[in-house]
Parts: C-alpha cells; sequence; structure tokens
C-alpha cells in the first residue's frame, strides 16, 4: 500500500528544503519498506531522513532504495545480551524485562515487520523530518 503524509512544516534554508512531517504507515505493510521518494515530496533528491516512531518501533530510511522501515524491538530471551555487571530480569509486571546492575551495556534485536501487517495503529502518525533539494 502506501504512506500518508501530512506537512507540517517546510521550508528553505541556504541550498536545502526541509519538511517536517507526519507518517502514517496503513492497515498492510509492505516487506522491505514503504516507498519514500523525493519525487512525492516535489523535489529532486533527499539527503537526510529522520524519524521518531511508536514505543516498540524503530524507523529507519534506506537511500539506496529510497524505502522507510519499521522494525519492531524484539525482547526474546535468546537474544539479550547484558553487559559486565549487569542481570537481565523480568519485571514485576511480567510484560519485558528490566536491567540490574552497575554496568549499562543492553542490546535487543530489531526485526522487520512482515509484510502485510497492519501499522494502521501502531504506527498512525510517526514524526519525520527531511532535508533535501
Amino acid at each position: 500500500m502506501a504512506l500518508t503524509i501530512t506537512k507540517r512544516f517546510e521550508g528553505v534554508s541556504g541550498d536545502l528544503r526541509y519538511l517536517i512531517a507526519d507518517v502514517a504507515f496503513d492497515s498492510s505493510y509492505l516487506s522491505g519498506g514503504e516507498s519514500l521518494t523525493a519525487a512525492m515530496l516535489g523535489w529532486d533528491s533527499i539527503r537526510l531522513v529522520m524519524a521518531d516512531a511508536a514505543i516498540g518501533y524503530e524507523i529507519a530510511y534506506s537511500y539506496s532504495d529510497s524505502l522507510l522501515h519499521a522494525y519492531r524491538i524484539g525482547i526474546a530471551a535468546s537474544s539479550i545480551v547484558a553487559g559486565a555487571n549487569n542481570t537481565i530480569v523480568k519485571n514485576v509486571a511480567g510484560t519485558g524485562v528490566e536491567v540490574s546492575g552497575t554496568g549499562t551495556a543492553f542490546q535487543a534485536v530489531l526485526s522487520e515487520v512482515t509484510s502485510t501487517n497492519d501499522m494502521s495503529t501502531d504506527l498512525a502518525s510517526v514524526r519525520i523530518i527531511v532535508l533535501g533539494v
């Protein structure tokens, strides 16, 4: 399907155009990413995309193929790694994990959302900042 882009602010600074917009994913995510091209914005090229997403997701832009990717932040016991002086424990509510100890390292895996997942609720509004020409 397609992204819905709602422009909030746009302008020009020096040689660059900028855009702050809200992007909504729809009910059928395409595995491999959703298209976000310079032409969709009326531009010649995209130089930078920064995105802020909902809790539990990471958004990344692929410049080589002009796709916006959605990744779930996964916390599976087999994939969690704690740094030195840390212990990973289940939280009190039993809904996630916490890190206890004096260390600072903690890793969790990212996995791309699979094809046809309904993202219209979880990612109904992702704020993006785009720079381009």
